[in-house]
C-alpha cells in the first residue's frame, strides 16, 4: 500500500527491502523477482 499511495518517497523505497526479505523467507520466488525489479527501477537515494 505504501508504494501505491506514496510511490516516489524514501519510505516507499525502503519498504521494498523489507518486503523483499519477507518474500524470500516465505519462498515466493515470483514476488522476489518482481520486488527486485522494483528496487532496481527505484533505488534508495
Amino acid at each position: 500500500e505504501l508504494q501505491k499511495a506514496y510511490p516516489d518517497t524514501e519510505a516507499a523505497r525502503k519498504s521494498l527491502t523489507i518486503q523483499l526479505e519477507a518474500y524470500k523467507q516465505l519462498g515466493l520466488e515470483d514476488a522476489v523477482a518482481r520486488t527486485e525489479k522494483l528496487i532496481e527501477l527505484n533505488p534508495v537515494k
